[in-house]
């Protein structure tokens, strides 16, 4: 991970840390308010509703986090192609990657949105696995930390297979790791986008479309591939 990966991570643990700690502190405050009033009952009805309104709190942090995330990824990207790198190579997550889930692409239902304009584009079509294809690439969902939707990236196997991918669907944060790496539901870095009618059958028995196309085994290398968004072209 390079400085601009480090800091990026640094500032958004410590808005979750000032933001904790300052509802720690106004609860404290009313709570000691009540034990100097010696009045109890009054202090906890105080912090009842402090307490549902940090719940809503969290999920609007959450929220704001999440565009935070995207609006970094995207000054990340554009520095990117400002100093005219070719790729950058991407930390793979240290854990086990063999597992690749799917999605189905008409699970995309946001009109309006990348994810919907790539899949309705007239460029990604269904191979004979039921993989969507733009060009040769693979369509893929991902964590923010690899990119945004459209962003290619250049996959490399510990078997020795190499390919391409496009980012089709990026996961929410609050459904991936601390780096937004990989889902934590089932462990996947890659999660293909396909048309489930047509999807490899081993691979839809299994949840896990290692089995077509010589896709098993863990992930060596991710590199993000600089000037290749679709929607730049």
């Amino acid at each position: 991970m390079n400085y601009n990966e480090n800091q990026q991570s640094q500032h958004r643990k410590n808005r979750k840390i000032f933001i904790v700690a300052l509802i720690v502190a106004i609860i404290f405050f009313f709570y000691a308010r009540s034990e100097r009033d010696n009045d109890v009952v009054e202090g906890v009805s105080m912090l009842l509703p402090l307490i549902t309104v940090s719940a809503v709190s969290n999920q609007a942090i959450l929220d704001y986090n999440e565009e935070i995330a995207i609006q970094e990824q995207q000054e990340y990207r554009e520095e990117i192609i400002a100093n005219q790198i070719n790729y950058i190579v991407k930390e793979v997550p240290s854990r086990d990657t063999s597992r690749k889930s799917y999605m189905g692409y008409r699970a995309i239902t946001s009109r309006g949105s990348l994810q919907h304009r790539l899949q309705h584009s007239g460029e990604v079509t269904t191979d004979n696995n039921g993989f969507r294809r733009l060009g040769d690439s693979y369509v893929v969902a991902m964590g923010t930390y690899y990119g945004l939707s459209g962003d290619k990236l250049t996959i490399e196997l510990e078997n020795g297979k190499v390919f391409d991918v496009v980012i089709g669907d990026t996961k929410q944060n609050r459904h991936t790791d601390a780096k937004n790496q990989y889902c934590t539901s089932n462990g996947s870095v890659l999660e293909f986008i396909v048309d489930q009618g047509s999807l490899h059958s081993l691979s839809k028995k299994m949840g896990d479309v290692s089995y077509a196309d010589g896709l098993d085994g863990n992930i060596k290398n991710i590199k993000f591939v600089n000037g290749n968004n679709f929607f730049d072209n």
